[in-house]
């Protein structure tokens, strides 16, 4: 299994802009709409399942598994110190300004930026087909099962320039034998046959790309507060007084290099000739996931 399986919104989802939420509901939906349809309609976009298992009631499994590594952006935290010191200030009194000296609560917030986080989102979806090969039912647990919803709706809008650019390089290999695509680029993630006599084969480039050094301005907020004694009219009074500055510390922030991948599915029929091809990610780019001819 590779390092990182379809990613979650396999259908090629394409997310509209505004009031857009990512949700379980979402991603039922989305699978639902593989439902009485043949599972060689999911192997097609998907490519060969993870595992393919058999039911007492003569039902059988197909599981597709997504492991999809997750890096978080920097965020800042403030930690706030504090210190009580002596000083003078002045200040606007009965009859105009007058300087005192006081203790002063002395309280410093500095920003800190923290590391983002690292983790895997995993998201296994089973489709339990028929034995004329009709989807009848699908189930998936996992954290990384969501997909866009908006309104209580599967988020669709059309497919961006890139990923019609993409689709279109794929389907420059369809009539090729696979075995010379498979020379010209090496062998498949994994295939497998489907119920149609056809297989599909998967087909992973990866980039990684890195970013340089960058840097942020992060804010260091300083308060004082104390109290300070006057002679009023009718005698000693009290008045609280505070001060507040902000001043800023430039740090360098250096930035993980980040991997992307591009899986292309391709549908190969019974002589061994490509006939079909899909993708699964939007970030599929021809500069760096463009497949060779012999």
């Amino acid at each position: 299994m590779s390092a990182l399986r379809p990613a979650a919104l396999a259908l090629t989802l394409f997310i509209t802009a505004a009031c857009v939420s990512y949700t379980a509901e979402g991603y039922r939906q989305m699978i639902g709409q593989f439902l009485y349809g043949s599972v060689d309609n999911v192997a097609m976009q998907w490519g060969p399942p993870e595992r393919v298992y058999s039911l007492t009631n003569g039902d059988t499994v197909y599981e597709w598994l997504v492991l999809e590594p997750v890096t978080t952006d920097p965020y800042t935290r403030q930690i706030p110190t504090s210190t009580v010191t002596r000083g003078r200030v002045v200040v606007d009194g009965p009859h105009g300004p007058v300087e005192r000296e006081i203790d002063m609560r002395v309280t410093t917030y500095r920003t800190i930026l923290e590391p983002g986080e690292h983790y895997v989102r995993e998201c296994t979806t089973r489709f339990a087909v028929d034995p004329s090969g009709v989807i009848v039912d699908a189930e998936f647990d996992g954290n990384g099962c969501v997909a866009p919803v908006k309104d209580g709706r599967l988020a669709l809008s059309p497919p961006s320039d890139a990923a019609i650019q993409y689709a279109g390089h794929l389907a420059l290999f369809h009539g090729m034998p696979i075995r010379d695509f498979i020379a010209a680029n090496g062998k498949p993630e994994d295939s497998a046959g489907l119920l149609n006599g056809n297989s599909v084969y998967r087909f992973v480039k990866e980039h990684t790309r890195h970013y340089g050094p960058t840097t942020r301005n992060l804010p260091i907020r300083t308060v004082k507060e104390g109290k300070v004694t006057l002679e009023g009219p009718n005698g000693p009074f009290t008045r609280d007084v505070s001060f507040e500055e902000t001043t800023y510390e430039t740090v360098r922030v250096e930035r993980k290099p980040v991997t992307f991948y591009c899986h292309a599915v391709f549908t190969v029929d019974p002589q061994g000739i490509i006939v079909g091809s899909s993708h699964m990610e939007d970030e599929c780019d021809l500069e760096w996931a463009r497949f060779r001819r012999l």
